[in-house]
């Protein structure tokens, strides 16, 4: 009788067993981890460095960098990105720095599904994208994609996903894309109502931020765009956009 009072509590409150929690030390496997636990689990990695890893998450995963902050991912130049969906929805990744993955252009060094959160993100100095959104209904919040050879964000079909109060400055710096192809801050295609908010792209060698190729329905507000090579705001082959309240300086 009790058992089953608990478990109709759980069920009137949205509540359940808490999700597995896992600590991965430093030099150990991310994708052994991952394969050992159930989907949902909460991995906690430590400050220090993780040099060459590269896994794929089950659904639910959550990634949670140190608490004291100082945890970092280098791909130690992996041609392919440190994470990527292959199918699995609702991933967070949260509080880590993301480096030296030399992905081909228009790739991440973090590539999403459906549903994923990169929350105090940092990735910089990857060879292309620092992440690609790739997902619908993502959240990308606070964080910096920059200093990456491409691009700071990259992504498509990412319909209802959301950007907001990022950093992405300097991406391209070293002139290996073509700013007039795909280059800049940001460049999201073929997505029906991105939020981009409260985000800041500097001194880039491209566009600050840039939709192109069927875009539509997309919000761009209260950002700042400023010394970037090309324009602050792009809205290319696309339609039906609140652009609003944004500043831009210089390009």
């Amino acid at each position: 009788m009790r058992a089953a009072l608990l478990a109709s509590v759980a069920l009137l409150t949205g509540s359940g067993p808490a999700a597995a929690q896992v600590t991965i030390p430093l030099g150990a496997s991310i994708q052994a981890a991952v394969n050992a636990a159930p989907a949902g689990t909460v991995f906690n990695l430590a400050a220090g460095t993780y040099s060459g890893q590269q896994f794929q998450a089950k659904s639910g995963d959550q990634f949670i960098g140190g608490s004291g902050g100082g945890t970092v991912l280098n791909g130690n130049g992996m041609t392919s990105p440190m994470l990527s969906a292959n199918g699995a929805s609702n991933v967070t990744v949260s509080d880590v720095t993301v480096t030296n993955y030399q992905t081909p252009s228009q790739q991440g060094a973090i590539h999403t599904g459906a549903g994923w959160q990169l929350l105090n993100v940092t990735a910089a100095g990857n060879g292309a994208a620092g992440a690609y959104i790739g997902g619908t209904n993502n959240l990308v919040s606070g964080g910096s994609y920059s200093n990456n050879g491409q691009e700071g964000l990259a992504g498509s079909f990412a319909d209802g996903s959301k950007i907001i109060g990022v950093t992405l400055n300097n991406n391209n710096a070293a002139g290996a894309y073509d700013p007039t192809l795909e280059a800049g801050g940001l460049k999201i295609t073929n997505t029906n109502g991105l939020t981009i908010s409260g985000s800041n792209a500097q001194g880039n060698n491209g566009p600050g931020f840039w939709a192109d190729l069927n875009d539509q329905n997309w919000t761009i507000t209260g950002n700042g765009a400023a010394n970037n090579t090309g324009a602050g705001i792009m809205y290319e082959i696309s339609h039906t956009a609140t652009i609003t309240q944004n500043l831009i300086a210089n390009k």
